[in-house]
């Protein structure tokens, strides 16, 4: 409440995808109302910029808000966990298949009503939550729809399955887009050498580190990782020395229990045992991985004589693109310029 009738003063310096942000979620009302929403979108509107947000506290999409709608987040409210979880009743089907009718939305939102209901979670898949719904209504709203022939019963796409035959959904990351020729200022992840090192867009490491403590709240939710799913090419996260969670894919398998992970925003690899794993929640793929795997082929003639400085995990310098890698298959060809002073 305190924060949907704050005063927001404070502009960002930059808007970009992924970032959370303040903004005006009621433009229709004349009560301004702010919520947190997380960038989705950009588009360019003529002469100025407008962005389509998620309201994490609140479940529901903001198309085409205006940049004047939207105020800085800062670091305390940005790590607070979003509030809404997206949920899928169980055992709940359109009859005869294909997109759900009007009278049957309009008819859960009559058996929800504006009372206080209890859910009991009955199956977590990598999208959301698969849920029982029961409130003052004699029987829960699944069965409910179902008695008034608004829904069948029965398992439907995503939802309640314990048959050992279902494979699980393949998992993929998200990559930052690079194009030859662009020119970044980055910061060293992790290297030893100017044929393979590893870098972040300076930008992206600060949106990142904003993340860290949510990327360690969604992980703690997992269970502890299966053996089945202990081996090469998983994404995982693993467990640091300062009990934070790192986002990791299994390059090697050691013996039973440990393995060589490579972790996927430092660059770096490590070897860790099953105990300190556990799957990558479906949050933390909507974040790109932030190493950028390069080889530099070209340097400015003042760096030639100080290679371990410029190797140094935080030094920061300027790359321009030369040839573009995939991922981490092979590095992205790079000349490096120092920082204007």
């Amino acid at each position: 409440m305190k924060l949907e009738t704050s005063q927001p003063q404070t502009k960002p310096s930059s808007v970009n995808e992924y970032d959370v942000v303040i903004y005006n979620i009621d433009r229709s009302s004349s009560d301004l109302k702010y919520g947190r929403g997380r960038i989705c979108n950009k588009h360019v509107d003529e002469d100025s910029f407008k962005y389509d947000i998620f309201a994490i506290d609140y479940g529901y999409f903001h198309k085409m808000v205006p940049e004047d709608f939207i105020w800085e987040c800062n670091e305390e409210l940005s790590a607070l966990p979003p509030l809404a979880l997206h949920c899928q009743l169980a055992n709940c089907a359109v009859i005869g298949g294909g997109a759900w009718s009007k009278m049957s939305i309009d008819a859960f939102k009559s058996y929800v009503g504006n009372e206080k209901a209890k859910i009991l979670i009955l199956e977590k898949t990598f999208e959301k939550l698969i849920v029982e719904l029961k409130n003052s209504n004699p029987h829960d709203i699944s069965t409910l729809m179902a008695l008034t022939h608004f829904s069948t019963l029965g398992y439907v796409h995503n939802a309640i399955s314990r048959m050992p035959t279902i494979v699980p959904k393949k998992k993929y990351m998200t990559y930052k887009n690079i194009n030859v020729n662009d020119i970044l200022q980055v910061r060293v992840q992790s290297g030893k050498s100017l044929e393979a090192f590893y870098v972040a867009d300076v930008n992206d490491y600060r949106n990142f580190m904003k993340e860290c403590d949510n990327i360690t709240y969604y992980t703690n939710k997992e269970s502890k990782l299966p053996e089945e799913q202990f081996v090469v090419d998983t994404l995982v996260c693993v467990k640091s020395y300062t009990n934070k969670y790192e986002r990791a894919i299994i390059t090697k398998i050691i013996s039973d229990t440990r393995s060589i992970v490579k972790l996927v925003d430092w660059g770096k690899e490590e070897e860790v045992h099953i105990k300190n794993m556990r799957p990558m929640p479906e949050y933390c793929l909507k974040i790109p991985v932030l190493a950028i795997y390069c080889s530099a082929n070209e340097i400015h003639t003042s760096y030639c004589q100080s290679i371990h400085r410029l190797l140094c995990p935080g030094f920061e310098f300027i790359i321009q693109i030369k040839e573009v890698s995939t991922k981490f298959e092979s590095p992205n060809i790079i000349k490096i310029f120092p920082l204007k002073s």
